[in-house]
């Protein structure tokens, strides 16, 4: 028992140290970039995170939360499949508007929508598996990457655009996320039990039985971060 507790605590001190130290990390550079880079250009980056933090929320329906209800292997293999392709569905329809909007926008704000559900669909499976260690050091890691490389891109391009900023963090979250959701489905061998034309069947169902948690769930969390991230649309809207 004793054993059990100390290995317990052992994987809580590492998971808040890297939580912390991301955290760390973020607050650190973000204060560096902001000397690097015009207000208005780090304006539009943030107006960008905003938009993308908000799609992302419905980008997976909240279907990855079935993850925590049914935690049969068997059966989660189909319960990811099916949380994944309504994000790339959710992703390729916030394309078709940004095309007309701010087409030279929508390649990069798709791609990170895309990346936001992979991440989160990879979370709630490492969580479910025990895998949120691994997780918390894998993203403790990897969070210097993307401000060293807005940093390197000030030094080298001088005040550059927010065209910039908005490419690398798409491709950045696009590759990281990619990598930790192969990451953590390696980590537990999953496997696909049915040919192809079945698989698609018994995902279907999925989405059909768990058609509440994007009915309930996921409005209220919407109208939560609405709430948040709104006025920074208004605001920008009145600075015009």
């Amino acid at each position: 028992m004793l054993r059990s507790l100390f290995k317990g605590g052992k994987r809580f001190s590492v998971i808040t140290f890297c939580n912390v130290g991301v955290q760390i990390t973020s607050l650190i550079f973000f204060t560096i970039i902001a000397r690097l880079y015009e207000p208005e250009i780090l304006g539009e980056y943030l107006i960008y995170l905003a938009y993308v933090s908000m799609v992302v929320l419905i980008s997976t329906g909240f279907y990855e939360q079935a993850l925590f209800i049914d935690t049969k292997d068997r059966r989660q293999a189909y319960i990811l499949a099916a949380t994944l392709s309504v994000a790339f569905c959710i992703s390729l329809v916030t394309f078709i508007p940004l095309v007309l909007i701010i087409p030279e926008y929508a390649v990069f704000v798709s791609l990170s929508v895309f990346a936001g559900a992979m991440r989160v669909v990879a979370r709630s499976y490492g969580i479910v598996n025990g895998r949120l260690c691994q997780i918390a050091v894998y993203d403790f890691m990897l969070s210097p990457v993307m401000p060293l490389l807005f940093m390197l891109g000030a030094k080298v391009f001088g005040q550059s655009s927010s065209y910039f900023l908005i490419s690398v963090n798409s491709m950045v979250s696009f590759f990281v996320s990619t990598v930790l959701l192969v990451y953590v489905l390696s980590l537990n061998k999953i496997k696909f039990t049915y040919p192809l034309t079945k698989s698609i069947y018994f995902s279907f169902c999925i989405l059909r039985r768990y058609i509440k948690l994007p009915k309930y769930k996921m409005t209220a969390e919407l109208i939560g971060v609405l709430s948040l991230r709104l006025p920074l649309f208004v605001i920008d809207r009145f600075l015009q």
